[in-house]
């Protein structure tokens, strides 16, 4: 449980440093540093990659995968409960 939590904190940490890196990569743009903009800009495009990354592997945690099994209604609520105390241990 505390992979999945670590892992979902460095994700949107990740994504507000990607937020941050393209407004100062336009705001370079607009002041007429292009190259500086650019350069800023694809690291943010690398990241963005990284970022989905990170986010495909926390749907694959169990706990990720119970929510599934019991949306799609192949568990029911009290199966869910006992397998989810299961991990939690």
């Amino acid at each position: 449980m505390a992979d999945v939590a670590n892992s979902l904190i460095l994700t949107k940490l990740l994504i507000c440093f990607i937020v941050i890196i393209s407004i100062i990569g336009f705001l370079l743009i607009i002041s007429d540093e292009i190259s500086g903009g650019l350069i800023l800009l694809a690291i943010a495009t690398i990241m963005g990659f990284a970022s989905k990354q990170i986010r495909i592997h926390d749907k694959d945690s169990p706990v990720a995968v119970l929510e599934m099994r019991l949306a799609k209604g192949e568990i029911t609520k009290e199966e869910y409960e006992e397998l989810r105390k299961t991990l939690d241990r």
